[in-house]
């Protein structure tokens, strides 16, 4: 093959793998997800620290100021999750009003996530999910708004936000991320190199009152 697309992850045995092929002259693209100091060729995907911010300000706006919010994520170590972590953080320092009471892990699990749901409200009146999981998970669990948290916000959760759920998500344009990537692969065919070595596809606050205008 000529390029390898990837989502990226820490596991040291495909980071190797990748280099073998990198030093084969196969070129890596990774898209969504980027490795921590690693030199693909490419990343496509969301910046992440800004969409981090978007999710403070969304809700510091939702909560008037004032929250005791807890964080749910995926596993320590990722650099896209950790780059949210800290987008969000650096916004919420802005509210004396907001707390963050915690960030937990989830390790992509369900049950786990829910597990943290239940008792995380003894300490926190909003949840935040800073990836899908938990927001998929809710939308499974509920048909409606829960009364265990004023509000749940998070990413990428769309058919819960529909169903207010979930009060909004950082909707990422993942159709945005496969256009691009056939699209930069054709220029490297033709040119030689891509338009960027980073190339930030959009992301919009989804919420249900605007549900239909951003989804189109």
């Amino acid at each position: 093959v000529d390029v390898i697309v990837i989502q990226g992850n820490e596991d040291e045995t495909f980071r190797q793998v990748l280099l073998e092929a990198q030093n084969q002259g196969i070129q890596i693209i990774c898209v969504d997800t980027a490795i921590r100091d690693f030199p693909c060729n490419l990343y496509i995907g969301t910046d992440n620290y800004e969409a981090g911010r978007m999710l403070g300000e969304n809700l510091a706006g939702l909560a008037g100021g004032t929250a005791r919010a807890a964080v749910v994520t995926g596993e320590p170590g990722y650099l896209n999750l950790e780059q949210r972590l800290e987008g969000f953080r650096d916004v919420i320092a802005g509210y004396p009003g907001i707390e963050i009471t915690s960030v937990n892990y989830s390790h992509y699990d369900g049950l786990t996530f829910m597990n943290q749901y239940h008792s995380l409200s003894d300490e926190a009146d909003i949840l935040v999910c800073l990836e899908g999981t938990g927001g998929q998970t809710l939308s499974h669990a509920f048909t409606g708004p829960d009364t265990e948290y004023r509000f749940v916000v998070g990413f990428d959760a769309y058919t819960g936000v529909e169903s207010r759920v979930l009060a909004g998500v950082v909707k990422q344009d993942t159709n945005q991320m496969g256009r691009r990537i056939v699209e930069e692969i054709a220029n490297y065919v033709s040119e030689g190199s891509y338009t960027g070595g980073v190339i930030y596809t959009d992301c919009h606050w989804l919420s249900a009152d605007h549900y239909d205008e951003v989804s189109r």
